[in-house]
């Protein structure tokens, strides 16, 4: 076996060459293989700051749904580009996020459809009420306007004038039940002072009835009455709706 003595001058001198030569080669590996990883992090980071960027973006676009009940497409929409970035990032608990976000997604749609259908009730209660309004004003103006002038005063009998205070009561009554179904929506706990109000309203509508029996106006008592009911079984289904929104 050569000794290093036993080598020539020539050989050498053609040592260090071919040792730097190598070390040359193992540094340029090294350097290509941390040239990739530098791209690979800086790819990372990338996909990590679009990502981020996007879930700010959903997260304010779901705070709106909630608050105005308008933007579902939008939130959809995003939500979807969301699962998709993930999907293609190389973050930890892929698949946990993509069934969260896909649950989210789902309860969107509820909540869209929970909207929607309070949407409908709130336009019925609220025409149900214009309607009752209505009819109580226009006996008040009808009657205050037969009143007020000398030449038809003594037409007006004093029940029917008895009648405008009740009429009156049944305006503000409703005007209260506006108010209270307007308030359910962002308090729900509105509820039971909507459901203890049309109690009391129910049983008005009773006595008004037993005291209207016989008279010309016991039509308008029915009215009323029915109204009452209506408004309540709007109200159950719009509390239960309420209740049924995903949590």
């Amino acid at each position: 076996m050569p000794t290093l003595a036993n080598i020539s001058v020539k050989q050498k001198l053609f040592i260090p060459a071919v040792l730097f030569i190598v070390l040359l080669v193992v540094v340029g590996v090294f350097f290509s293989r941390n040239q990739l990883l530098i791209k690979d992090i800086k790819k990372t980071a990338s996909d990590n700051a679009r990502l981020i960027e996007q879930v700010y973006k959903v997260s304010g676009q779901v705070q709106t749904f909630a608050l105005e009940h308008q933007g579902f497409e939008q939130v959809d929409e995003g939500l979807q580009r969301l699962v998709t970035q993930i999907k293609d990032s190389t973050v930890d608990s892929k698949q946990q996020l993509i069934e969260l976000l896909e649950k989210t997604d789902k309860n969107v749609q509820a909540m869209k459809n929970l909207y929607a259908a309070n949407n409908e009730l709130n336009a019925q209660m609220m025409s149900l009420t214009a309607s009752s309004i209505k009819e109580s004003d226009d006996y008040i103006m009808q009657l205050s306007g037969l009143l007020g002038d000398s030449a038809t005063r003594d037409k007006v009998s004093t029940f029917e004038g008895k009648i405008i205070g009740a009429a009156l009561v049944n305006t503000t009554n409703n005007y209260r039940l506006q108010v209270i179904f307007q308030r359910l929506e962002s308090d729900p706990s509105a509820a039971k002072s909507l459901m203890d109000y049309l109690g009391n309203l129910q049983k008005a509508s009773d006595d008004a009835m037993e005291q209207l029996k016989g008279t010309p106006l016991i039509e308008k008592a029915k009215k009323a009455r029915e109204v009452n009911y209506q408004v309540k079984e709007i109200s159950d289904k719009f509390i239960n709706n309420l209740k049924r929104a995903p949590k």
